[in-house]
C-alpha cells in the first residue's frame, strides 16, 4: 500500500507538479523563520555561532533588528512560495 502511495509520488505526481512541491516547501521554511521572529525563538536570540553572517547580522543590526530581518525574510520566503503555488496552477 505504502510502496503505491510512494512510486504514485515520485513517478508520476512530482514530476509533473515540481512548482506545486517547490512552493510548498519554501512556504514551510518561510513560515519557520517567520514564527522564530515572532516568538523570539533561540536560534534567532542568540545570534548563532561566533562566526558567521548569522552573528554578523546580530551584531548589525543588534536583537531586534535580526528579529525584523528574520521576519521580512520569512514573509519573503512566504510570498514567493504563494507565487509558485498560484504558479503551478495557472501553467495546467
Amino acid at each position: 500500500m505504502i510502496n503505491n502511495v510512494l512510486d504514485y509520488f515520485y513517478k508520476d505526481f512530482l514530476p509533473t507538479n515540481p512548482y506545486l512541491i517547490g512552493g510548498i516547501v519554501i512556504m514551510i521554511i518561510g513560515g519557520l523563520l517567520l514564527f522564530g521572529a515572532i516568538i523570539n525563538h533561540r536560534w534567532i536570540k542568540d545570534g548563532g555561532h561566533k562566526r558567521g553572517i548569522a552573528s554578523f547580522v546580530h551584531a548589525v543590526f543588534g536583537e531586534m533588528g535580526t528579529r525584523i530581518l528574520t521576519g521580512i525574510i520569512g514573509s519573503v520566503f512566504i510570498l514567493v512560495g504563494l507565487f509558485l503555488i498560484i504558479e503551478s496552477f495557472s501553467a495546467k
